[in-house]
């Protein structure tokens, strides 16, 4: 129902043309208000009109609708393509972080180009404008500093951001933020605090995709990664994966006591395993990998309980 609802409200938009092969691509504005009413749910942003490669029932929907408009004979070419990396951003502490932010001008000509980012009302912080003429065929990259105001409180917030052409606005997208407490830490997975067994494989990405740039995968049977802290709270940081994920046995002091999955709608830095109300005191979680698909380990979080 909320895809359904998300296209009659979008039906006025003009779908938008990639190449002239006649893949197309789904108009930013059906995505951005589908994610609005499936609570953000990651959807496909790109189809092909002849292969029909979509993926899950929303994003066969939000395609169908884009190549029924360019059957009508109302299709306009892709002028600017929008991305920003990390989609969310963690804040242990209120370091300076970057978000990555870039314009592709699809255009065979140069264009003018705006990217505005709007932080939480609760920040009271302006928005940050940027704008220039971009060449043909050319990425725009913008690496925007970003440190949330002493005022703001912890909890869950988010960022817009968004493209224009000229003064047209040509594609928006959110960008999740989270403020910690001060009783809640994040050890990254390269910490020497976490211990591997098994055949485990380091990835870097210095584009924000990981917690810290790295993260650590498998997808050998019986690999292991395990993790001590003192706390009431724990909770398993890594990637989701559609296509390849698999999933791991959870032990908590020793004692098995859930699966976790790594297989659902692709994401980074997403919680795979929490657990909460341990009693107070020192703990251990371990994961024991099933081998049927790979595991993904960005970082462990976990609360102290101190104030």
């Amino acid at each position: 129902p909320g895809v359904d609802k998300a296209i009659e409200e979008a039906a006025g938009t003009i779908g938008e043309k990639a190449g002239p092969d006649g893949s197309l691509r789904v108009p930013g504005e059906i995505i951005y208000r589908a994610r609005d009413f499936l609570n953000k749910v990651q959807l496909i942003e790109s189809t092909n009109a002849h292969k029909s490669s979509v993926y899950g029932y929303a994003a066969g929907k939000l395609a169908n609708m884009a190549i029924s408009m360019a059957s009508a004979d109302k299709v306009a070419y892709r002028k600017l393509i929008l991305n920003a990396t990390p989609k969310s951003l963690l804040y242990e502490n209120r370091t300076i972080q970057s978000l990555n932010v870039w314009l592709h001008n699809n255009c065979s000509k140069a264009v003018d180009a705006g990217i505005e980012v709007r932080y939480p009302s609760e920040w009271n912080v302006k928005p940050g404008v940027f704008s220039r003429k971009i060449a043909s065929n050319e990425r725009w990259v913008n690496d925007i500093k970003l440190k949330p105001p002493s005022s703001a409180k912890p909890g869950k917030y988010e960022i817009l951001v968004s493209a224009y052409y000229g003064d047209e606005l040509i594609e928006k997208m959110k960008v999740a933020v989270q403020i910690l407490t001060n009783s809640e830490v994040i050890v990254d997975d390269s910490d020497k605090s976490i211990v591997y067994g098994g055949r485990w494989k380091v990835l870097k990405n210095k584009s924000g995709l990981y917690y810290s740039n790295t993260a650590h995968e498998t997808r050998e049977a019986g690999s292991t990664v395990e993790f001590s802290f003192t706390g009431t709270d724990v909770e398993i940081v890594g990637r989701m994966d559609s296509n390849n994920g698999g999933s791991a046995d959870v032990y908590i002091d020793g004692k098995k006591v859930n699966t976790a999955s790594f297989k659902g709608i692709s994401g980074y830095r997403k919680i795979v395993y929490r657990k909460t109300g341990l009693s107070p005191g020192k703990h251990s979680i371990k994961l024991v990998t099933k081998g049927d698909g790979f595991a993904y380990i960005d970082a462990f979080g976990y609360n102290h309980g101190e104030k």
